[in-house]
């Protein structure tokens, strides 16, 4: 029928019905999309393989083992859950001293074995074990796990601690069956540190190394296991490729080897030459310089102290030092905003360095060709200090900077680079410094007592400016009893932050982002603050590579 209708056609009717049929088709299926984007929306969809790229080598991928900040403790993030991510309640006595934590029903190794209280009390009694080596263990010796059931375990402290959950946030257990029967001395020889069975959202599956023994590869496959602790991944695996320095790092990346990398070093994505996503996360982290007041009386003169304050210009710091992927600090809590006015704050048109002079020259203190000097019933002082800095490219190129910034306030600064390596023996256990640049690193919910408490003024403790102020003291200790989250809390932590700003024991600089690419594929990365290089992996279960169409 339609083909005797057509040969009756002439040829241009002919050509015109073509196009008319053509067009039908092209509008129909329009149609028909634009009828399936109405109805649908597109969806993570599980598949595909993630690869990381990072920089130096797993050892022990042993929550017990390893240590903050290190490609150990990226690995352990994903293949241990956490004490938040396995527990079913959290509840703590009207004290804080006691706290009683309930596993979730069905909870996992990964090869489906049960994880009870039993494996949490053998992991605390383990890191509390000198024999076992572990960095956690200053953090849990005045605590004691008690068994109350197979699936609940009562955490006792000797002291009310609010903040409690900072440290389950750290804590993750490892099962007792296989580490029982070996030494805690003997811990780190183990092979499982390797081939670890764990309960977190990804399982490992193999490794690859050279014959040097430099591990090259390390490959995580999805735990099915993990559905009972929290939502499964939807990535397939996740493969860590590792590299011996940032260069082969971006060249990798460039060369679509790997997926991702995180960096502090903000001059590494200068070098990225094809499209990536480039995520700028704030960090519960600063840099400051930290003042020996014992070592070096004349840091004893608050007016010195001010003027190496604001002769800081903060905003050039970021610029010149971070390349922009920073912000400005001016207390001991980060990202928390300072009420106390500042000289360094002041919307004066004048140049720091003319303020800090200004400052300098109302306290009595002359400048002259040696630098400042002011005589008194003690002699003549000069404002001749040296700043100690390890020698980590991020932190010289800061300390120069800053010996710049100083130099233009007619202020002479010394600098000693240290290697960091000795940095801690030779340099920090004795507090052998007048000025030392260095970063603390805060946890989410914050706790300043081992870096502002009069009693961590030497070590182990964490007071790198011998800070003594007993208002401060008394704040941090009626934290430890203030619940969190609540208003009481934020307001005493404000408190306590311009309380210290305001005695200048440091010269708070910046807080550095933490700077994560990946290619422009990897979905639902969305990291609002991260305390740790590892905290990148909190919301890994979410990420995606595939999408799907689902029905409204």
């Amino acid at each position: 029928m339609i083909t005797s209708i057509i040969q009756t056609f002439s040829r241009r009717e002919r050509v015109w019905a073509i196009i008319a049929l053509i067009a039908a088709c092209i509008s129909g299926a329009y149609i028909f999309v634009a009828f399936i984007n109405k109805v649908t929306y597109l969806a993570p969809a599980t598949g595909g393989i993630y690869t990381e790229g990072i920089v130096g080598q797993v050892a022990f991928v042993n929550p017990v083992l390893a240590s903050d900040g290190t490609p150990d403790e990226d690995v352990v993030s994903l293949t241990f859950a956490n004490m938040l991510d396995l527990a079913e309640s959290i509840k703590p006595s009207n004290n804080f001293q006691t706290w009683n934590v309930r596993l979730k029903a069905g909870a996992t190794w990964q090869d489906g074995t049960p994880l009870t209280s039993d494996d949490v009390i053998f992991t605390v009694q383990t890191i509390k074990n000198p024999d076992t080596g572990s960095p956690l263990a200053h953090d849990w010796q005045n605590i004691t796990p008690v068994y109350v059931s197979a699936r609940e375990v009562q955490f006792q402290l000797t002291s009310p601690y609010a903040p409690f959950e900072n440290l389950l946030r750290q804590l993750r257990p490892i099962p007792k069956k296989l580490f029982a029967t070996i030494a805690p001395a003997n811990i780190k020889l183990s092979a499982y540190n390797l081939q670890p069975i764990g309960s977190g959202p990804f399982k490992y599956k193999e490794l690859s190394k050279k014959s040097n023994g430099f591990i090259t590869s390390y490959t995580l496959v999805r735990n099915n296991q993990y559905q009972h602790i929290g939502p499964k991944p939807y990535i397939d695996g996740i493969t860590i490729h590792f590299f011996e320095n940032d260069i082969d790092l971006l060249n990798a990346f460039n060369m679509g080897i790997i997926d991702g990398f995180g960096t502090t070093n903000p001059l590494i994505t200068d070098g990225i030459d094809i499209n990536a996503t480039i995520h700028d996360i704030p960090m519960m982290k600063y840099y400051a310089v930290f003042f020996n007041q014992n070592a070096d009386p004349v840091l004893a003169d608050s007016a010195v102290r001010e003027a190496l304050n604001v002769a800081i210009d903060r905003n050039a710091l970021i610029t010149n030092v971070f390349k922009g992927k920073a912000t400005p600090e001016q207390g001991p809590i980060p990202l928390m905003e300072n009420s106390t006015s500042t000289t360094s704050s002041s919307t004066s048109q004048q140049s720091p360095s003319t303020q800090a002079q200004q400052i300098l020259t109302a306290d009595g203190w002359t400048q002259g060709a040696s630098g400042w000097q002011k005589t008194g019933k003690n002699g003549t002082q000069q404002i001749l200090p040296t700043l100690t800095v390890p020698n980590v490219p991020i932190l010289t190129n800061l300390a120069h900077e800053l010996q710049n910034q100083w130099k233009a306030a007619g202020i002479s600064i010394s600098l000693q680079i240290v290697d960091p390596a000795t940095l801690q023996s030779t340099i920090i256990q004795t507090r052998n410094y007048s000025m030392l640049l260095f970063g603390n690193v805060l946890l989410p919910d914050p706790d300043l007592f081992n870096f502002w408490a009069s009693t961590q003024s030497y070590y182990p403790g964490l007071n790198l400016s011998l800070y003594s102020n007993t208002t401060v003291d008394n704040l941090i200790q009626s934290l430890k009893q203030i619940p969190s989250p609540s208003d009481a809390r934020t307001q005493a932590l404000q408190t306590l932050n311009n309380t210290i700003t305001a005695d200048l024991p440091a010269l708070f600089l910046v807080s550095p982002q933490y700077i994560y690419v990946t290619r422009t594929n990897v979905q639902d990365i969305s990291i609002p603050t991260i305390s740790l290089p590892e905290d990148r992996f909190n919301n890994v279960t979410s990420w995606y590579l595939r999408t799907s169409r689902v029905f409204k």
